[in-house]
């Protein structure tokens, strides 16, 4: 219960001051170009690390609405560069074993080219 409320006094508890911060971060790393690995006709894949369970899930799954919300809006407006952006989401559950492992299966297994941490 402490890390809930340490987070929660850190980082407040809306999910609206996450949305623009998460959709500008990724309108920025999206305008990059991202030609690391082979990649799937017409999609880009970019995977991101957030907690989605244990004490933290509250704010992974703040993150997880944020970024889909980003990835749909840009999705809409036909994607970037044409290609459709596919997220591919780890549990890192607050835990660095956890997260280690999680982003070593986004680089080995999922092969993104780019990982939101």
């Amino acid at each position: 219960m402490r890390l809930k409320t340490r987070l929660g006094e850190r980082f407040g508890n809306t999910t609206a001051k996450f949305l623009p911060l998460v959709a500008i971060f990724l309108a920025a790393l999206l305008a990059l170009p991202l030609g690391c690995g082979k990649k799937e006709a017409g999609e880009m894949k970019i995977g991101v690390l957030t907690p989605l369970s244990g004490e933290g899930a509250t704010y992974g799954e703040a993150t997880k609405r944020g970024v889909d919300l980003a990835i749909s809006e840009i999705n809409i407006q036909g994607g970037v560069n044409g290609k459709k952006v596919r997220i591919v989401y780890e549990d890192s559950q607050i835990s660095p074993q956890v997260g280690t492992k999680a982003i070593q299966k986004l680089i080995s297994v999922d092969k993104v080219p780019v990982i939101l941490v």
